[in-house]
C-alpha cells in the first residue's frame, strides 16, 4: 500500500501559521472579545511552543534545562549514595 506523501511535512513547512499572518499588527478594528482566547493561544503556540533558535525564549528554556541539569545530577548521586 502506498502511503500519500504531505506536502506540508515534505517541504518543512510550519505545522501552525504565524501570528502575524493571521492577525494584522495594526488593526483598524475592534476584535471581538470571543476572539481573545484563540489570539493568546496563537500567541503561545508561535511564540512560547515553537520558538526561533536564538530568540528570548530559546535562551531561557536552555538556561533552565542547564541549571535542572546541574540542580539534578547532584541530587540523584545524593539519594543513590543514601540507598547504599
Amino acid at each position: 500500500m502506498e502511503v500519500a506523501s504531505r506536502p506540508d511535512v515534505d517541504q518543512g513547512a510550519p505545522r501552525w501559521p504565524k501570528i502575524s499572518e493571521r492577525v494584522p499588527l495594526h488593526s483598524t478594528t475592534m476584535m471581538p472579545l470571543s476572539e481573545l482566547p484563540s489570539l493568546l493561544w496563537a500567541h503561545y503556540i508561535e511564540y512560547l511552543w515553537d520558538y526561533e533558535p536564538g530568540s528570548w525564549v530559546y535562551t531561557s528554556a536552555s538556561t533552565f534545562r542547564l541549571f535542572a541539569a546541574f540542580i539534578f545530577t547532584p541530587l540523584a548521586l545524593l539519594v543513590m549514595l543514601a540507598s547504599l
